[in-house]
């Protein structure tokens, strides 16, 4: 893994206090959580401010729930212990992969942008999704992707899709970009014959859709979304989807903020949002 800086703000709002000391841990240490470091300082005055951080190298890839607690030992004199602890949610991701349809290849490991000796970016979406492992990402250059198949293009879990140029890169397949849990799409630009994003969940983790346009085909919505325990659907142009721009079953924790609705619907069903059970 590489090491990366996490850091917490702690304020002090009382007396002066001595040898004022931080513990981080990967996951909750009342439930097992794995010590990281520590930070300490000699002192610190009344009402002041001071950042705590530490270099911190992953193990593996995923959600790691991050947590820092102050006066761990109980050392100092407070009235109020039960603002010493904080937590914070990091997402660690895998490789980097790269597609480009102009100079890619699919025989390529799709590990480099730019083709060196037997390494270059992959061609075709598909083929750096299937290739691709949890928490990869994986960025398009601009361009028209349609590989032909009727098939679903899945992504794994924790994957991350970027469009390098933002609304550049076209995924033209017939049928629909299938989400998975803890996924990303970021930048793309969706013309399908289907729903042009689906996820069918099984009530946790979230997605994030942002700065996309999405068309569907006809007799399909643009993305649907259903039983999942959070998204965020930003900034997104979502136009001439047969239903409704967004089909919704059982999605909680929703938060749709600056999207751009059009021409959304030509039956019962057709409007900006369809929601079967909203929950937020």
């Amino acid at each position: 893994g590489v090491t990366q800086r996490i850091a917490v703000d702690i304020k002090n709002s009382r007396a002066k206090a001595n040898n004022v000391k931080v513990n981080f841990y990967d996951g909750d240490p009342e439930n097992g959580g794995q010590f990281i470091d520590s930070w300490q300082m000699l002192s610190m005055d009344p009402e002041t401010v001071q950042n705590a951080a530490i270099p911190w190298t992953p193990a593996n890839t995923g959600i790691h729930q991050i947590f820092a607690v102050v006066d761990p030992d109980n050392t100092l004199n407070e009235p109020n212990e039960s603002n010493n602890k904080t937590s914070i949610d990091l997402l660690v991701y895998n490789q980097k992969l790269y597609v480009n349809q102009i100079i890619g290849d699919d025989s390529y490991d799709g590990s480099t942008s730019v083709v060196l000796n037997s390494h270059g970016p992959k061609k075709t979406i598909r083929a750096a999704v299937d290739s691709g492992s949890l928490y990869d990402v994986i960025f398009v250059n601009p361009g028209v992707y349609d590989d032909g198949y009727y098939t679903l293009v899945a992504l794994k879990e924790g994957m991350k899709l970027i469009a390098s140029d933002p609304r550049q890169a076209v995924f033209k397949n017939a049928w629909a970009l299938g989400l998975a849990k803890n996924s990303q799409v970021s930048g793309l630009t969706f013309d399908t014959d289907s729903n042009a994003l689906f996820y069918q969940g099984d009530g946790t983790g979230f997605v994030t859709v942002e700065n996309c346009i999405i068309k569907g085909g006809n007799q399909s919505s643009g993305a649907r979304l259903e039983n999942l325990n959070q998204a965020l659907i930003k900034n997104n142009l979502i136009i001439d989807n047969y239903y409704s721009g967004l089909h919704l079953d059982r999605v909680k924790n929703l938060t749709i903020i600056n999207n751009t609705f059009n021409n959304n619907g030509e039956n019962w069903m057709g409007n900006a949002v369809y929601d079967l059970a909203y929950d937020s």
